[in-house]
């Protein structure tokens, strides 16, 4: 047996800007690549500052998409 059948493998998350797009197909959204990247940007910027400034309840990057972009 080899070592990489031993080895345990982790999958692969998503980047933010993939799970971005993801969401929106899933509401069956229209986007181009200039809209991930400000959504992503916005995103980024809007969990550094909330840790400092509390600028929404919500800290985690997951729930401040489902709550801030896709809801």
């Amino acid at each position: 047996m080899n070592e990489l059948q031993n080895e345990i493998v982790q999958p692969i998350e998503p980047t933010l800007d993939q799970r971005v797009m993801q969401g929106l197909d899933a509401l069956g959204v229209s986007y181009g690549d200039e809209a991930i990247a400000n959504l992503v940007e916005y995103m980024e910027l809007l969990k550094e500052w909330n840790k400092t400034q509390n600028l929404t309840a919500v800290d985690d990057i997951d729930q401040m998409l489902s709550v801030h972009i896709f809801d």
